[in-house]
């Protein structure tokens, strides 16, 4: 597989209205598929708690996909892949989008966050409880503000079983909400694919790790850079052919002719053209 391979790319793109009563959830079914247009997308995923974002190029979309994003909100889905198998790489909630009909190829650009719209607008009722009540009550019910389930995997956490001694009031924007719950117990929260993800900094997800090596499609060496600040480990950065399963808080095992090892993904960047050279997806890994 070469990094110019371009007959057999594929990508869809479904726009949908969201189900009546899931406000804040990504909703695909019944949407309009556009495929078989040329797209141009960049992806960028974090641990960040502020969302996940994508900016996606639509060409020559037809009047009636068009009319779609003319009013919000909208929920975007973007699948990526070769040989006509196409896998989710993000799906989220458009920002803005910007059509410009003058030029031949008419383009349309949306940008979109990953849990956008819930970031922005969730709120948490004023609600008091009891002294004794622990972390995990209280996550739970600021998670589902925002149309988010506290995941299994999570639900779990000893650090979740901390009681507040004094009792609680949740109230105000929800995202601010678990940030204050969690970060005080050492754990950060994100979403991913509109899933919440909540890990510790020495935590990774329970997925396989995805391997990295030329045979999958490593591009080049993998790079030490500085750490992020004084006192973190140094961060790698590799790239490969377009990977959609890539997930930041999972693991890679890199194998290379200088470098062997387990990492970390802090970061993923994808980046594509069906009609163009890009087709990467590039990490920012630091040790497992």
């Amino acid at each position: 597989m070469t990094a110019t391979r371009l007959y057999d790319r594929v990508v869809r793109v479904t726009l949908a209205r969201p189900l009546e009563g899931d406000y804040f959830k990504t909703a695909t079914a019944n949407g309009v598929i556009v495929s078989d247009l040329r797209v141009v997308f960049r992806v960028e995923k974090s641990l960040a708690s502020d969302p996940n974002t994508a900016s996606v190029t639509l060409y020559n979309l037809s009047p009636d996909s068009r009319e779609l994003l003319e009013k919000r909100p909208v929920h975007v889905r973007i699948e990526a892949g070769h040989d006509n198998d196409p896998r989710r790489l993000f799906v989220g909630d458009m920002i803005h989008n910007e059509t410009h009909a003058d030029q031949v190829d008419i383009p349309t650009t949306l940008q979109i966050g990953d849990g956008a719209r819930a970031y922005r607008f969730a709120r948490v009722p004023p609600r008091a409880f009891r002294a004794g009540v622990d972390v995990r009550r209280l996550v739970v019910a600021a998670a589902q503000s925002m149309g988010l389930k506290v995941p299994t995997s999570a639900a779990g956490a000893v650090e979740l079983s901390k009681q507040m001694a004094s009792g609680y009031t949740l109230e105000g924007a929800a995202p601010a909400q678990l940030t204050g719950l969690l970060k005080p117990v050492g754990l950060g929260w994100s979403v991913q694919d509109g899933q919440l993800q909540i890990l510790r900094d020495d935590e990774v997800r329970a997925d396989e790790a995805v391997l990295v090596n030329e045979d999958t499609g490593m591009i080049g060496a993998p790079v030490y850079g500085a750490p992020q600040k004084a006192g973190d480990p140094p961060t790698l950065t590799v790239k490969m052919l377009l990977y959609p399963g890539l997930t930041p808080g999972g693991r890679i095992k890199v194998q290379s002719q200088h470098l062997n090892g387990v990492f970390k993904m802090r970061r993923v960047m994808h980046n594509g053209d069906t009609h163009g050279p890009d087709w990467y997806s590039e990490i920012e890994a630091t040790p497992r």
